[in-house]
């Protein structure tokens, strides 16, 4: 099923030779496409659903942890149509958006709904079915997946009591964001800042009716701003304390609720590529290819599994930083016969501190801090690298002329520890090469490996006599 979505492209017997599928015990004996066909709708959507549900509760919180902002987790909720084949089956099931003079979609959809660690753009769950059920329905059964110390993004679609508070009420410290509607009224309660203001909201009696369990009046946070070239807008939260969670960066933090839209995109136009019609001709069929197309998406995200890919980066530069050190202290002059420490030792503190400022949270960012101002007393190029390391992870994040300013003045102050600017030759030919069409082979570890071994042949040519003879 996992192929199937790799390969869309292929029919079921190409399918089968390019994967080399072969029965277990049995000498090689090829898999005949008929006898996968037949496996298939034995199998059904069950099987596949346990594994990326059971592969997702693991990975995606891993992941939401090590990438959480002021001890919080952070989620996004959002849905997205899918089409399907124009099947009977499909068409009664699924149904389709209806248009004009009693028409309808010329595909059948399928609305499906998900719930993302939006920091690595893992799934922690998705729920779908008929594209005439509401998302804020799918969107409910996806709340009991989301932990405590948690925050989910959404979108002002989900602005409903009855659909929030499912999120506030399912466990402890489990808070919302979304954006208020232009129709949306409340009262002020506390004025905490200039446009952040605690507020109530008055529950319909009509959404009481249906839930006698939702208060009269629903307490919140409103947070007013505005960015240039946009209209004012309001940002609701359950986030009601200003000392621990600064307006300011719910602010940011809900801009972030658009990475679920980038993770929709991976699935449509890389993995799908743009050819967004599902296999399947039953429903049955569909559930189970949808199942393997997400237990796919999650399979691909880059460090996933483990869900501590900056711990290995930085377990990497501490091996290999050590194995350079010989060789490196040999080759310098250095005070102490050690000081300052070797590049690779630069990038292992520049990880350090960029992986805590990314956890958030004033703890952490105060260790960043310290480790910044401590360690980069001791490593290459001081705290110029540290700091032209950290505007350039800014850039890479956000390409704005800001950033590349910034990342320009940092690249600068690397002229006081070279004593010349030559490192700003750097900039127009990364610039360049970036926009250079190539296909070169990547090979992750070929810095780690590069860095002790060049030195180590520099240091043996310095130490072998070499002659010239006329």
């Amino acid at each position: 099923m996992i192929g199937m979505c790799l390969f869309r492209d292929l029919s079921m017997r190409e399918l089968v030779a390019t994967l080399d599928l072969a029965l277990p015990g049995t000498r090689g004996v090829r898999v005949a496409p008929s006898s996968i066909v037949q496996a298939r709708e034995r199998l059904g959507e069950e099987p596949l659903r346990w594994l990326f549900e059971r592969t997702a509760e693991t990975w995606a919180h891993a992941s939401a942890r090590t990438h959480a902002w002021r001890g919080l987790a952070v989620y996004g909720a959002d849905g997205t149509t899918v089409r399907v084949p124009d099947s009977s089956e499909n068409r009664q099931h699924f149904g389709g958006q209806d248009g004009r003079w009693d028409s309808t979609s010329g595909y059948p959809l399928v609305r499906v709904v998900t719930l993302m660690a939006l920091r690595s753009h893992v799934l922690a769950g998705a729920r779908f079915g008929p594209y005439g059920t509401d998302e804020r329905v799918y969107a409910a059964a996806l709340w009991p997946l989301v932990p405590d110390r948690s925050v989910v993004l959404v979108d002002r679609l989900f602005l409903a009591a009855k659909t929030l508070l499912g999120i506030e009420r399912g466990g402890t410290e489990r808070h919302w964001v979304t954006r208020a509607r232009s129709t949306s009224k409340w009262t002020r309660t506390k004025r905490l800042g200039a446009g952040d203001e605690l507020v109530e909201m008055t529950v319909s009696s009509e959404a009481r009716r249906q839930d006698p369990s939702l208060p009269q009046t629903w307490p919140m946070r409103a947070i007013r701003y505005r960015r240039r070239g946009f209209a004012p807008q309001t940002v609701l939260t359950s986030l009601v304390d200003a000392k621990r969670y600064p307006a300011a960066e719910i602010i940011a933090l809900y801009h972030e609720r658009w990475e679920i839209e980038l993770g929709y995109n991976e699935v449509k136009r890389v993995m799908l590529a743009r050819e967004e019609t599902t296999r399947s001709k039953s429903p049955r069929g569909v559930a189970q290819e949808l199942w393997g197309l997400a237990l796919a998406y999650n399979l691909a995200r880059p460090g996933v599994i483990e869900g501590e890919a900056g711990r290995r980066v930085i377990v990497r530069l501490a091996l290999f930083g050590a194995a350079a050190t010989p060789a490196y202290m040999a080759l310098g002059k250095l005070s102490w016969g050690w000081w300052p420490l070797n590049v690779m030792a630069l990038f292992l503190v520049a990880a350090v501190v960029l992986r805590l400022v990314v956890q958030g949270g004033t703890t952490r960012r105060a260790m960043a801090a310290i480790v910044f101002v401590v360690a980069g007393s001791v490593v290459e190029f001081w705290w110029f690298g540290l700091g032209t390391i950290g505007a350039a992870w800014r850039y890479c994040k956000a390409p704005t002329w800001q950033n590349a300013a910034l990342l320009t003045a940092a690249v600068a102050t690397l002229g006081l520890v070279n004593g010349n600017q030559w490192a700003l030759a750097a900039l127009p030919v990364a610039a360049v090469i970036a926009r250079i069409k190539a296909r070169i082979p990547r090979t992750g570890r070929f810095f780690y490996w590069f860095y002790p071994l060049h030195l180590s042949a520099i240091l043996v040519l310095t130490i072998i006599p070499i002659t010239f003879t006329s």
